[in-house]
């Protein structure tokens, strides 16, 4: 039988997380689900460690691939996943046992529901709270999320990306129709979360559901100098942003990112790239006005 949660795993050089990662993932409550991990090239103990815990648990799938970074590695799995509903479990994150029961009631409930989102708390090193709510510390309305119209909440993630990865489940059809992942290393997450949540058949279940573990060595950690053609990128492959609103706070967005870019640019004393830069950031003003 197929499983109804496959649950993917990127994994590079991230093998002092993986017994970790599997023993939490054994641990809930609910039993229906297949983990699929998918190496993209580690030169650490991960093959080892792999091939000892995968054969104690036949809902433990491992594909070793060639990838340039965690989105196209993710992108596969889902590709090789079976279940109806997906869901990616960074290695250094831990669910709580409840996870996916809690994540189950609402799929009955609203078998329709193509995102369904929790909260997450903050940890560092020693797994101590360092930020009670991951959404309430990215999302300035946080606090009345629950109690936001669905436009509203979009409106909001246009601004700024509050659903952690890890605690994002999402239909099979829902990543089909949206084209699933971006092969970018940074924001791949988001643009998918753009794309779905603008169908406006998410859902936001208000329970912190799961520690997000914060250190350097994740991506988010990388300078800003890298992220930010990947989160423009993000934007610009977001073709359901056509009403005029919403276009505008992209075009926004965007025209902010890229000057930010620009001046980055600028500091480092690299002309050219700031003249084309802000020839891009003009060009979004431009369409801006248009959609309006």
């Amino acid at each position: 039988m197929k499983p109804l949660i496959s649950i993917i795993t990127p994994n590079y050089n991230y093998g002092h997380f993986l017994s970790q990662l599997i023993k939490n993932v054994q641990q809930q409550t609910f039993p229906d689900w297949e983990l699929i991990i998918v190496d993209y090239g580690s030169n650490d103990q991960s093959n080892k460690i792999l091939q000892k815990l995968l054969p104690q648990d036949n809902r433990l799938k491992t594909f070793f691939i060639s990838a340039p970074n965690q989105a196209v590695a993710t992108e596969f799995g889902c590709w090789q996943s079976r279940g109806r509903y997906l869901i990616r479990h960074d290695a250094d994150d831990l669910w709580d046992k409840e996870f996916l029961t809690e994540f189950y009631k609402i799929i009955k409930q609203n078998p329709e529901a193509e995102l369904i989102f929790c909260d997450a708390r903050i940890i560092n090193k020693k797994k101590e709270i360092t930020v009670p709510s991951f959404i309430q510390y990215h999302c300035r309305k946080g606090k009345i999320l629950s109690s936001l119209k669905k436009e509203d909440v979009l409106a909001e993630l246009i601004m700024n990306n509050f659903i952690p990865t890890s605690g994002s489940l999402f239909q099979r059809q829902a990543w089909l129709e949206s084209g699933g992942f971006l092969p970018h290393r940074h924001f791949e997450d988001y643009n998918l979360w753009l794309k779905i949540a603008a169908r406006k058949n998410f859902i936001y279940l208000p329970q912190v559901l799961f520690s997000y573990y914060s250190h350097n060595q994740g991506l988010s950690h990388d300078n800003w100098e890298n992220k930010l053609p990947d989160l423009i990128a993000a934007y610009r492959h977001c073709p359901q942003f056509s009403p005029p609103h919403l276009n505008k706070l992209k075009y926004n967005k965007l025209y902010s990112l890229t000057l930010a870019l620009a001046r980055i640019k600028l500091k480092e004393i690299k002309l050219t790239a700031t003249i084309k830069l802000l020839g891009q950031a003009l060009s979004w003003q431009i369409r801006k006005i248009k959609t309006i």
